[in-house]
């Protein structure tokens, strides 16, 4: 079994808090690029997988997030999702967001395909459906009068040991 850990950076202009929404009500669909471990085989099409998914691994009395067979091995692959409470507050700094727990499959690119939120720093007011897509977000904050935005975000996927 292997553990990673998403984080993120970015900068941040007169927001705080950035995370991505991530409820009951609406969960965030983590989107990856993965590789089974066993055959090797990378699977170009992303994979989503959500915290709120449940799915009974065969052959055992768990659970897991996600599950799914490698079409090329033909082998029952599977992942558990653990939000972590952190959030990006500040700038440049890598933010542990994720904690992701796989059995037989290797996660190479995260693809940021969902809804964000954070907070203005003017108005104190929550900003939601923001999309990080392109690396960036800018918007003008009505209530606090200025700009607000998100620029340079950074993925990375980290091997926890």
């Amino acid at each position: 079994m292997l553990t990673y850990i998403l984080q993120a950076s970015a900068v941040l202009k007169n927001v705080t808090g950035l995370q991505p929404v991530d409820t009951m009500a609406y969960p965030f669909d983590y989107k990856f690029i993965v590789k089974c471990t066993g055959c090797k085989t990378e699977h170009n099409n992303p994979v989503e997988m959500n915290r709120f998914d449940k799915f009974e691994i065969t052959g055992f009395r768990r659970e897991a997030n996600f599950l799914f067979k490698c079409r090329e091995c033909r082998r029952e692959r599977y992942a558990t999702l653990t939000r972590l409470p952190n959030k990006i507050d500040q700038d440049g700094c890598q933010t542990p967001i994720l904690k992701i727990s796989t059995h037989g499959i290797e996660l190479l690119e995260f693809i940021p395909d969902d809804q964000f939120e954070c907070q203005s720093s003017l108005s104190q007011r929550v900003i939601q459906e923001i999309g990080l897509e392109e690396g960036e977000w800018y918007d003008f904050d009505e209530e606090g009068n200025g700009d607000v935005g998100i620029h340079d975000v950074k993925w990375e996927i980290v091997l926890s040991r």
